[in-house]
């Protein structure tokens, strides 16, 4: 549409149509605007001379004329008359413009609007069913979504997933169109680093591929240092796993003998009473079965928080039973026995991070089932991880944190993770 000229327009009407296949329309599309005192304005066909409105994809603006007194337009109606009844329209959102303040109402809509429908939307389209003015629209609504989402369990075992990706929640042509152009431009940039650098014969030769193609990650130059291990407990990947120790676990033999040369004078009953120490254990992990005979360990970790505040680690053990070939690993050990037994328990820690929490607890699970759902869905049968979650416990922050023993800020100093958490709980 051309410029609109604001001087003889009170508001403008910005339709964005939605970027899917057949989200177009040629039908007629019809507004009515409500302000907060109620007052409704005229009803107004949305058209421009000599333009193809409502193409996928595109915004249209319209001008509304003679409602110069209305108030913050709280309420919009939209609907369609039986033009074009096959064609289907797929509307994303709609923003009413006052012209003389610039005021703007949000109308978040993402739905399909067929011809001979008519919806009324408040602000924001969000809000509690016993506060809802339109309670069957909404009930219709609500009967629609039952008929899109039909539940089917695909796998023994594991939840209920959707039969069918509904068409509304694929991705749009753009989106799909920037995820290909990013895997392009990676697989090209992989290419001709694999060209120029050939195979990795050292871990230093990593770094030579940083720099001109790829940027360099913040831990290139300290990813080793200890330090920096500890501080991924708490604000890595996974800091929801490590608790408070205070006992050593029968199946962790750690012995004062092994770890009082890395409590800086003093003694590990003395780390515990203090709550110094603190224990990290993916004992959900044992027995998972990997492809390919790959091997994933269920580590323990024991960690020290230092004089200077800094969490350390002091015993890394890969497997949950002890044994002679189950050795615990420590700090005085060879550096690179040391490192290897940090990246096994690093490995782990990914791993748990990226089924249970990325996966089960967000898109991979929550995508294809599309219903409410609360924890990890991992069927874990053997160590007994669901049965052990609570609702009341893990499921809400401040007893979760409580009941791991780390929500105690002098303790533990710099989790990151816990006082950002809260703030936002």
């Amino acid at each position: 549409m051309g410029q609109i000229n604001s001087k003889t327009v009170d508001y403008v009407i910005h339709v964005t149509t939605g970027d899917k296949k057949g989200a177009g329309t040629d039908g007629n599309i019809f507004v009515s605007l409500i302000d907060e005192a109620g007052a409704r304005t005229r009803n107004l066909r949305l058209d421009t001379l000599w333009k193809d409105d409502f193409e996928a994809g595109n915004t249209d603006s319209f001008p509304m004329r003679d409602c110069p007194d209305f108030k913050h337009i709280a309420k919009l109606d939209i609907w369609r008359d039986n033009t074009r009844a096959y064609d289907n329209w797929y509307v994303d959102n709609v923003v009413v413009e006052r012209c003389e303040d610039k005021d703007k109402s949000i109308f978040p809509i993402h739905r399909w609007i067929p011809a001979k429908c008519r919806i009324q939307l408040q602000e924001f389209d969000c809000v509690l069913p016993q506060y809802d003015n339109n309670i069957e629209q909404r009930k219709k609504e609500l009967v629609k979504k039952k008929e899109i989402y039909k539940l089917k369990v695909q796998h023994d075992g594991l939840t209920a997933q959707i039969s069918e990706m509904p068409a509304d929640e694929s991705f749009s042509f753009e989106y799909r169109w920037d995820l290909k152009k990013a895997k392009i431009k990676l697989g090209l940039s992989a290419k001709f680093m694999a060209s120029v650098t050939g195979r990795f014969k050292t871990l230093d030769s990593l770094e030579k591929i940083y720099g001109s193609t790829f940027e360099a990650p913040y831990g290139l130059e300290n990813w080793r240092k200890d330090v920096e291990f500890g501080s991924q407990r708490l604000t890595g990947c996974n800091p929801m796993s490590i608790c408070l120790c205070q006992s050593i676990p029968e199946n962790f033999p750690v012995t004062p003998e092994m770890v009082d040369q890395f409590l800086e004078g003093q003694t590990l009953k003395d780390c515990l009473d203090n709550k110094r120490i603190y224990i990290v254990d993916f004992k959900m992990l044992e027995g998972v079965e990997c492809k390919d005979k790959n091997t994933l360990c269920a580590p323990l970790g024991l960690f020290y928080v230092n004089k200077i505040r800094k969490l350390m680690p002091i015993a890394i053990q890969l497997n949950q039973t002890p044994s002679d070939t189950n050795p615990i690993f420590l700090p005085s050990d060879p550096e690179y026995t040391w490192m290897l037994a940090k990246m096994w328990f690093n490995n782990s820690d990914a791993f748990k991070e990226l089924v249970c929490c990325c996966g089960n607890q967000s898109s991979t699970i929550s995508v294809t089932s599309a219903v409410p759902f609360t924890g990890s869905t991992l069927s874990l049968s053997d160590c007994n991880a669901l049965t052990k979650w609570r609702l009341d416990r893990e499921g809400t922050l401040p007893n979760d944190l409580k009941n791991r023993g780390v929500d105690d800020a002098d303790a533990l100093p710099n989790y990151h993770y816990r006082d950002d958490a809260l703030l936002i709980y």
